[in-house]
């Protein structure tokens, strides 16, 4: 169960349902984002909600608030080194994953970023994140 009263796990949690659920053609409603969230263990409500997603808008992330077809939120898919480990962090501490998953969200950002620095990003990210120890998702 998560700690709802942890921002920093909500936050993490939702990096995670922006990389799962949404791309520039796959948005989400404050609505939908909150069932998300509430199904990761945080109850949150639409005020907290805004503020995070604003928060998010002022980091490398750039979560984009869509108004036409539909109303709702995605993240953009250009990272700057900072958004990328946190996303590793992100993806790392996720219990909901599989190595399959993982793996493949490994490759992409492997894609988007030159290896040496993907590969310190790894590196940095095993050093902060215990489950990576546990699991087989480091070389």
């Amino acid at each position: 169960m998560a700690d709802s009263t942890n921002p920093r796990t909500r936050l993490v949690a939702l990096v995670e349902i922006f990389l799962l659920y949404t791309d520039d053609y796959n948005i989400l409603s404050l609505e939908e984002i909150q069932i998300k969230l509430a199904e990761y263990g945080y109850d949150v409500n639409r005020r907290t909600l805004l503020a995070d997603i604003k928060a998010m808008n002022t980091t490398p992330f750039k979560v984009i608030s869509v108004t036409k077809p539909k109303k709702g939120y995605f993240m953009a898919r250009s990272h700057s080194e900072t958004s990328l480990h946190l996303i590793m962090e992100a993806i790392y501490s996720s219990e909901s994953m599989s190595a399959e998953t993982v793996k493949e969200i490994e490759k992409n950002i492997r894609k988007i970023s030159c290896i040496p620095t993907f590969d310190l990003l790894k590196k940095s990210t095993k050093n902060i994140s215990p489950l990576i120890e546990r699991s087989n998702y480091s070389q």
